[in-house]
């Protein structure tokens, strides 16, 4: 049977950028960043189990949920991320699988990470912070009450002190 999904978030129109500017290099994915030239695609792997980000069943429609599952070799589009820096210094993470971006849907605890059409509003925009992965609102990606079983959801939630792996990812080149 197929999943349901909540209903989907209504996001404004798509605003109009101006063309991409030139950026200093970025440390590379060893020191746990992403590489500026988003030509690359990496895994995003968790600390706790090192599962990896996953689209469940290589779904295509916006609203699926993020997941953590184990790494499949070889590797396959629907764990592979690339990065598109923009100019505040944040940066989209936009699947292989078909070029949608990691959303938060919303900017709150407890909110599930979901995969959606490419708008660039905040609530696609992350920054790295040591090993943890920040949305816009100051929450950090988690994985939901520590699952370790494949499929745990991924949510935002406050960073744990002290730090938890559930909370922690790194770069990882595929």
């Amino acid at each position: 049977p197929q999943p349901t999904y909540p209903p989907q978030p209504t996001y404004p129109p798509q605003p109009t950028y101006p063309p991409q500017p030139t950026y200093p290099p970025h440390p590379t994915s060893q020191s746990g960043y992403p590489q500026q030239t988003c030509t690359q695609h990496f895994h995003i792997t968790t600390h706790l189990n090192g599962y990896v980000l996953d689209i469940p069943g290589c779904n295509r429609e916006n609203g699926v949920k993020i997941i953590t599952y184990p790494k499949n070799s070889p590797p396959s589009d629907n764990q592979l991320w690339k990065f598109d820096y923009q100019p505040d210094g944040t940066f989209l993470i936009i699947s292989k699988l078909h070029g949608k971006v990691l959303d938060c849907g919303g900017q709150t605890q407890g909110t599930e990470l979901i995969m959606w059409d490419r708008h660039g509003g905040n609530n696609q925009r992350f920054r790295k912070e040591g090993n943890h992965i920040v949305s816009l609102s100051g929450l950090t990606l988690d994985i939901q009450g520590g699952n370790t079983a494949p499929g745990a959801h991924i949510i935002l939630w406050s960073r744990n002190n002290p730090p938890s792996n559930n909370q922690k990812f790194d770069f990882t080149s595929a």
